[in-house]
């Protein structure tokens, strides 16, 4: 019968004495784990650098999109005021003041012939400019100065003294070649604002031009975005900044609308040069973010624009997204783990089973059989390493069958050797003795008394060597065993051992007598009769008693005595106890052999028998 090992069995054995090592199932686990992190965050590294790069190029085509679509108003806005400013200044209907030699004059001239009709077209063109709302003021300038000015803004910070200064800065710079175009006049106004205007040459003979002051709420409506649905999120902005590196519209974080911002960046020293790129930069607020910048198509004026958003804003999804990939990750390597798992668990169980298995064959297991429970190469290990159990057990048991019939015959022929040498004592050295004393009396009569003593001594001697010659034999071949049976022995061996020792040794027998075979009768005397020699000769004990009891088929036979003990596990190491004789015989005829002793509480012996394999 094979008998089924089962895991947890298994692995109490030996455990207590082995060292913490990492085993084959915590191994493949963190491979698993460590690998499918491993590739997990690989993956996620090269997705996150991808949804960047998508993203940066995707931000940076919309802020393009929008600078180009910004610098198109813009550059529109300026060609319209060109053609407003050349339609007005050829339309024959303003002339500046000839009698006036001074700036004070807050109205336009009419030509002489002009008709209440013209007077008419004249308001009509104030009410429509000042409608417009893309012009601050009108003026007239000649090479003698400001002719002629008109507010067309209420709210204007704008005064006559003003345009009197840009009318100056605008003669000076430009009236000894004077054209037509837009004006950026640097430093005027209330904190040194910049101030934009177009100009136009009268259609006249004289040197003069009209010049239209530009609102700057106008390029600021183009510019400025706080709309995040318009396209530049709750961070991007538009700007224009001038050669002078000054910006020229509203910033959408400028605490002070009236101050213009120095803006010191890459983006604006590479638009100057004439390069329209985009690039991830520090802006004039120093903090990084996506530039997109360009110059604008105007030839009168050396503006760049920039489109610009955060840099944290613009990667906020990829962000957001990296944050769905750690828990989403941190889910993965849940699963992975519990596949790890339960798959290392089914890859190293039979493999641990197997190494269990080998350790029970080590300490003499050999009827065992691990389940095949697949059809690959742990399978074919598993059914394989059954045919050697099998093999190594039956191996084992021819091996111990073989050791066994040696060890009866060994057994059986000096059982055989001590039959002749006790009857050899008995029918030849024992008669011989017995006539030498017989001799011996026949001549004790016809002595001197001094030889009488002497023959007396003889004869006395002569009858303890008589006595040992038939103990002697008696031991090697005790009398009454096959004739009388196994108690009527052994109570002979208790009388004899009682009479030589001088201790008293208890006999009793219980129950029914058995009839056993030969061999079992003599084997359990001998065993019974080694133990008894133990207990006399080394227990050191007062008392000795031998039980003998037949009940449930079995004959129990227990030896007990009162005397020092000893460590069984020594003795079983050591020479000339007999220990290592009594269990070879005892395996002989089937017997379990039980030594129950222990250091200063005596010893006890039983010998058990079963009557249906010996009788």
């Amino acid at each position: 019968m094979h008998e089924y090992v089962s895991l947890t069995a298994i692995e109490r054995h030996n455990m207590a004495d082995r060292k913490r090592r990492f085993s084959l199932n915590e191994k493949l686990i963190v491979y698993f784990v460590f690998f499918g992190i491993a590739g997990m965050i690989l993956v996620e590294i090269f997705a996150f650098q991808q949804a960047s790069d998508a993203m940066l190029t995707r931000t940076f085509n919309q802020l393009t999109s929008v600078r180009k679509v910004k610098a198109s108003l813009v550059e529109t806005y300026f060609y319209d005021r060109l053609l407003d400013a050349r339609l007005i200044a050829g339309s024959d209907l303003f002339l500046p003041n000839a009698r006036s030699t001074h700036t004070e004059v807050v109205h336009l001239e009419l030509r002489p012939e002009v008709t209440e009709k013209q007077d008419i077209t004249k308001h009509f063109l104030i009410t429509s400019l000042k409608a417009s709302g893309y012009y601050s003021w009108i003026a007239l300038v000649d090479e003698t100065g400001l002719q002629a000015y008109i507010s067309l803004n209420e709210q204007s910070d704008m005064d006559e003294a003003t345009s009197a200064v840009a009318a100056k800065q605008f003669l000076l710079e430009g009236f000894r070649n004077p054209q037509s175009g837009i004006h950026d006049v640097k430093g005027i106004g209330p904190g040194y604002r910049q101030l934009l205007f177009v100009a136009a040459q009268l259609n006249t003979t004289m040197k003069a031009f009209v010049l239209l002051g530009l609102n700057d709420d106008v390029l600021n409506k183009i510019m400025l975005e706080k709309n995040p649905a318009d396209g530049l999120g709750e961070s991007g902005e538009s700007y224009l900044v001038g050669s002078d590196r000054l910006m020229r519209t509203q910033s959408r974080f400028g605490n002070n609308p009236g101050v213009p911002i120095m803006v010191n960046t890459k983006a604006v020293e590479e638009a100057l040069q004439g390069h329209e790129s985009t690039e991830a930069i520090a802006d004039y607020r120093n903090i990084k973010v996506l530039s997109s910048w360009g110059k604008i198509s105007q030839p009168d004026l050396n503006w760049i624009i920039i489109a610009e958003m955060d840099y944290a804003e613009a990667l906020a999804p990829v962000n957001a997204l990296r944050n769905s990939q750690l828990i989403i990750g941190l889910i993965v390597t849940i699963v992975i783990f519990v596949f790890a798992f339960l798959f290392s668990r089914r890859i190293t169980g039979p493999i641990l089973l197997l190494n269990k298995a080998a350790k029970s064959i080590q300490d003499g297991h050999f009827n065992l059989s691990l389940e095949v429970t697949s059809n690959d190469e742990i399978g074919e290990l598993t059914a394989s390493f059954n045919e050697m159990a099998s093999q190594l057990g039956q191996q084992k048991e021819m091996i111990a069958n073989e050791r066994r019939r040696r060890l009866r015959s060994m057994l059986d022929g000096q059982e055989q050797e001590r039959q002749r040498l006790s009857k050899e004592l008995h029918d030849g050295l024992g008669q011989s003795l017995v006539a030498i004393r017989m001799q011996i009396e026949g001549v004790e009569g016809r002595c001197d008394p001094e030889s009488t003593d002497k023959l007396e001594k003889t004869k006395q001697f002569l009858d303890q060597t008589i006595e040992e010659t038939r103990r002697i034999s008696n031991n090697l071949a005790p009398g009454g065993l096959m004739e009388f049976g196994l108690p009527t022995a052994l109570r002979n061996l208790c009388s004899n051992l009682q009479e030589q020792s001088g201790k008293p040794v208890a006999f009793a027998v219980q129950g029914e007598t058995a009839t056993l075979a030969r061999k079992t009768l003599v084997y359990a005397f001998r065993i019974a009769q080694e133990a008894l020699n133990n207990a006399v000769r080394h227990a050191d004990c007062t008392n000795i008693s031998l039980t003998v009891n037949t009940a449930d088929k079995q004959m129990l036979i227990r030896i007990v005595d009162n005397g020092k003990g000893f460590d069984a596990d020594k003795a079983s190491h050591c020479h000339g106890n007999g220990l290592a004789n009594m269990r070879e015989r005892a395996s002989l005829i089937n017997a379990i052999l039980e030594v129950e002793t222990s250091q200063g509480a005596g010893t006890r012996v039983n010998l058990i028998l079963n009557l249906d394999k010996n009788t």
